[in-house]
């Protein structure tokens, strides 16, 4: 339980201080005005994306992943059978397939989305528990497979009313939504072992819940400043759709760097690490150390 509380919990209120010191700075500057203290407490506590979309939308994804990783270990702790863990799984995803068709979107730490978030991380776990009959009956390491499974993905996503885990909303079709994740988990897979032999992709992948929680501030930072009208004026280029897109990604890659280095080197604990320069990382699959 301490683990999560360090390496999930921990980084989340700092992610949530880092969020309200940008809103005061964005109040200096006279862009927004004053936020109430008890909206401030009641947001930090409440912790999902109605709340917390006054500061920084992205964190409901903390509180919701530790509640995920608690069912998990708990059904991995109680699962002395493999098969256990299968039955686990398919009433998981039942009771948030039921889950999904009610009003649970206002329910603290996103408890009605924990469930299916805790389904999906049990069959990440058996697919790692399973991926070499994988690789040898579906040759999941083949990159056209991978490919493939990516491409299948996002179509299904896109023709289901592009789901949204936030609001605990999974499209028109739950069905859909499920086959949508498996397919693109054969491409992650198989993605996961391409970052692991370059050291940069690696670098942002151990650091990725920096990158996570400070995007959304650093793409608003940068529009506040103007940059991307100044960069129009010094370019000669109007910024939209691609080009939009492509800045925006490399703005954020790099001014993380900046945070990952003073975090990383000076303040681990804040975001549960050791003094490792960046080495430790958090796992999104539950252990029996939980």
């Amino acid at each position: 339980m301490w683990s999560k509380i360090k390496t999930i919990l921990l980084p989340y209120t700092t992610l949530y201080i880092c969020s309200l010191l940008y809103f005061g700075w964005m109040h200096w500057m006279g862009i927004v005005g004053t936020l109430d203290p008890m909206v401030v407490i009641e947001t930090f506590l409440y912790a999902d994306g109605n709340h917390l979309g006054i500061l920084n939308m992205s964190l409901w994804f903390l509180p919701c992943l530790f509640l995920a990783q608690i069912i998990s270990y708990l059904v991995l702790k109680i699962s002395s059978k493999k098969s256990y863990m299968y039955v686990f799984w398919i009433l998981l995803t039942i009771l948030g397939a039921f889950l999904s068709k009610l009003d649970t979107h206002a329910l603290p730490w996103s408890l009605g989305t924990s469930i299916n978030a805790a389904s999906l991380i049990i069959c990440g776990y058996l697919f790692k528990m399973n991926e070499q009959f994988f690789i040898e009956k579906i040759k999941l390491n083949k990159p056209y497979i991978a490919y493939a499974g990516g491409f299948l993905g996002l179509v299904l996503f896109l023709i289901n009313d592009k789901p949204g885990m936030s609001g605990n909303y999974y499209g028109h079709n739950y069905i859909l939504f499920y086959l949508s994740v498996l397919s693109s988990l054969v491409f992650y897979i198989y993605l996961s072992k391409k970052i692991e032999s370059s050291n940069l992709l690696s670098y942002f992948g151990k650091n990725s819940l920096i990158i996570f929680g400070l995007h959304g501030l650093i793409l608003s930072f940068w529009e506040n400043v103007n940059f991307y009208e100044m960069f129009s004026v010094k370019t000669n280029m109007y910024l939209d759709g691609i080009s939009f897109v492509v800045i925006s990604t490399l703005l954020v890659f790099l001014s993380c760097v900046l945070f990952i280095e003073i975090f990383n080197r000076f303040l681990p604990f804040l975001i549960g690490k050791k003094f490792s320069f960046g080495n430790s990382k958090i796992t999104t699959i539950p252990n029996k150390n939980v």
